[in-house]
């Protein structure tokens, strides 16, 4: 936690609200948390405590608690979730977690605030209302008083509420449309509203980390440097994006994490569960099998036949946020490491009838039906837009049919499980239609875009785009072929080394 502490933007928002005496406390409670005492999960152990400190102690602060109440209030932060046994909703775990502290309190605390032992029921108390309703609270602190009579309502009232709003906070790191995501109106301190995009940023920050140990995991094996002179071709898929086209002639085809040590800004992919170090592509050795993802990502859109070191199927899951977790869709998906560089690539693919078709026929949003890929994809396109100087884009639509979409998605979520299975067909159908309506209006956008960058008043074909784009970068050999169906636009030369095909 200390290198989240020490960051940048970390510390401006601290240094905004405590001063040094107080950031050192928040250092040191941070360093005293131990691991092994905590439920081991990804989701509800040391990260979340970590985090849930943090926000709590800013809440805290921000709110004048006072020193044993903040101490009471950080104790809560780091062991609210010892109770747990499963990461999913569970109010019990609140109660059971109290009942740990009461039985082995001397294990988990071991401040001179706990002599006094009404602190010790407020401790206990909080970390018991924490997963329920707001309106469980009176229950609760009653069965409480009732032990302790020297409690105060208002105590125990003020000391749940920051605790309730710390660990929501914590949901920023959970998808949009999920029933588990952050919904702002719950919370309860006005302080906790300002904090949003905070967390949001302090949980990039921990996934950002968490990337950058996995990448020395497979660095050795699977990166350039470790090319060994042999190379295995692939596929790369990108839809009907012509910006990332035009940023992959720029930089490569970069991973997440790639993007983000170049400063890019990308939007999210497709709807695979790559991490933030994986590029999805096709085995060339298997095209033969005419594999789903070829059909759906390689033949219907722009992609890019490339020569990598080494590509990797997907194994058992490390729990590392780098790391490949396929749902096994696709199978003739494999994975590249971190990036593919444009002299790695031999050319760019597309079929002969894509090309001659007009730019308003294409699907842009081949991204599946998650919500917040369709989202970063629509406001990619806006923004690339903007960039290039067409700022003549109505938003209205979109806007409202993305606010339609997240609903429907944000009720089938909530639904129990049994009431989903049911609903399922009629749910993606909905989906599926809600999905073209959005593309249909992205036709227009584009369409609109591409006859003002083109200077025409006619609506572009593909091949008009794409020649406009591959001739900033002077890429003018071209085969095509009737027989295959499609155009290839060649980047670098092949040679052969050891009997296998290399781009150079």
């Amino acid at each position: 936690m200390l290198e989240i502490i020490k960051d940048n933007k970390v510390q401006a928002v601290l240094k905004r609200y405590l001063n040094d005496s107080e950031i050192d406390r928040l250092i040191s409670k941070m360093g005293s948390i131990k691991k092994e005492l905590l439920f081991p999960s990804p989701l509800h152990g040391l990260y979340h405590s970590q985090k849930v400190l943090l926000f709590s102690y800013l809440i805290g602060k921000i709110n004048k608690f006072n020193d044993e109440e903040m101490e009471i209030l950080m104790d809560a932060a780091i062991y609210h979730d010892i109770g747990r046994t499963r990461d999913d909703n569970c109010e019990m775990h609140g109660f059971v977690s109290s009942n740990f502290l009461l039985n082995k309190k001397e294990k988990y605390v071991t401040s001179d605030v706990y002599d006094n032992d009404t602190n010790f029921f407020y401790l206990r108390a909080i970390c018991d209302a924490h997963s329920l309703a707001d309106d469980a609270e009176n229950r609760i602190f009653d069965n409480y008083k009732y032990e302790n009579s020297k409690m105060h309502k208002h105590i125990f009232t003020k000391l749940c509420h920051a605790l309730k709003d710390a660990d929501a906070l914590d949901r920023t790191r959970m998808p949009n449309f999920s029933k588990a995501s952050l919904d702002e109106k719950y919370l309860r301190f006005g302080i906790s509203k300002t904090l949003i995009t905070f967390a949001s940023y302090v949980n990039s920050l921990y996934i950002q980390r968490d990337i950058e140990k996995a990448y020395q995991n497979y660095f050795g094996d699977y990166s350039r440097e470790s090319l060994n002179e042999t190379n295995c071709a692939c596929f790369h898929g990108i839809g009907m994006d012509f910006f990332k086209l035009d940023s992959i002639l720029q930089n490569g085809i970069l991973s997440g994490y790639a993007s983000k040590k170049l400063n890019i800004d990308m939007c999210k992919n497709f709807n695979g569960s790559n991490g933030g170090l994986w590029i999805s592509v096709v085995d060339a050795d298997m095209v033969h099998v005419n594999g789903d993802a070829l059909n759906k990502y390689i033949k219907k859109g722009i992609s890019f036949y490339c020569f990598v070191p080494k590509m990797r199927l997907e194994s058992t899951s490390s729990n590392l946020l780098g790391d490949i977790k396929n749902k096994n869709e696709y199978n003739d998906e494999k994975y590249v490491f971190d990036k593919i560089d444009i002299d790695q690539i031999h050319s760019i693919v597309i079929a002969n009838d894509i090309l001659d078709q007009t730019i308003d026929k294409q699907n842009y949003l081949i991204c599946g039906n998650n919500y917040d890929v369709i989202y970063s994809n629509i406001h990619h396109f806006r923004d690339e837009m903007m960039k290039r100087g067409f700022i003549d884009i109505d938003t209205t639509k979109i806007r409202q049919m993305l606010a339609e979409y997240k609903e429907e998605v944000s009720n089938y979520e909530a639904l129990p499980a049994g009431e989903q299975k049911l609903t399922q067909s009629d749910y993606f159908a909905k989906l599926d239609n809600m999905h073209e309506q959005m593309n249909k209006e992205i036709q227009i956008w584009m369409t609109d875009f591409y006859k003002y960058l083109l200077n025409t008043k006619t609506v572009p074909k593909v091949k008009d785009v794409m020649t406009y784009i591959l001739k900033k970068y002077n890429i003018g050999n071209v085969i095509s072929s009737k027989e295959l169906n499609e155009t290839v636009f060649i980047l670098n030369e092949v040679t052969y080394v050891n009997g296998k095909e290399k781009a150079n």
